[in-house]
């Protein structure tokens, strides 16, 4: 189960962004604990969460307040561990979704996928002083619809001053308002916050959302 808890987590990184005030999470001695309900076996499986990965769990008997170890120890065999076992990596593997960010996924490289497959339009490196950032325009009327940058976490108001990628896209004007959370999307940063969105990129990202906010994008490029 060790093993398995490790592979669930393996290319992800625990983003502790979300679990701040969240009443999910406690903070213990600079850990992240929260508490995830085995429904089915009335059991509590107890997560001990450092900024990078999981680094402590155990499992709860509800019912005695007993620690549960057998899912854990290697050799142990039988239908019901086994169900445990089901259960805690379907708990998991939900949990890993929602608190957890996909580092292999490198959404720079399947945005750009996505724009020059439907539109042709390719990446355009414009300033020497920022060599990651980039732009893409239109090819009818040169009007530019994307900005990819590399921005300081502490630009959009967190403690943090790692940098992260940042997607800037046109947006209706209407619609900023309702869809600035402060998590996901932001107010433009460096284009015109009238017209112009940022998207922060963690794992309650649907980048079908996002493909479909980017056809907008190019629709009012004009």
């Amino acid at each position: 189960m060790e093993n398995r808890i490790s592979e669930i987590f393996s290319g992800y990184k625990f983003n502790y962004i979300l679990a701040n005030n969240n009443p999910l999470f406690n903070i213990d001695e600079g850990r992240y604990v929260t508490t995830i309900h085995l429904d089915k076996f009335n059991m509590n499986l107890i997560l001990y969460i450092n900024k990078d990965k999981i680094i402590k769990y155990s499992l709860i008997d509800n019912e005695f307040g007993e620690k549960i170890d057998l899912p854990f120890i290697k050799d142990a065999y039988g239908n019901f561990i086994n169900s445990i076992r089901e259960e805690i990596t379907k708990k998991l593997i939900k949990f890993r979704d929602i608190y957890f960010i996909n580092t292999k996924a490198d959404y720079h490289k399947l945005i750009k996928e996505y724009v020059y497959k439907k539109y042709g339009d390719e990446e355009e490196f414009l300033w020497q002083k920022f060599p990651k950032d980039s732009i893409i325009r239109r090819k009818d009327n040169k009007k530019r619809y994307i900005l990819f940058m590399y921005v300081p976490l502490n630009k959009f108001g967190y403690k943090e001053d790692r940098e992260t990628f940042v997607l800037d896209i046109r947006c209706e004007e209407n619609k900023i308002v309702s869809m600035v959370d402060n998590k996901t999307f932001f107010k433009a940063y460096h284009m015109n916050k009238k017209h112009w969105i940022s998207v922060i990129f963690n794992n309650e990202i649907d980048l079908k959302e996002i493909y479909k906010l980017i056809d907008e994008s190019y629709n009012l490029a004009i």
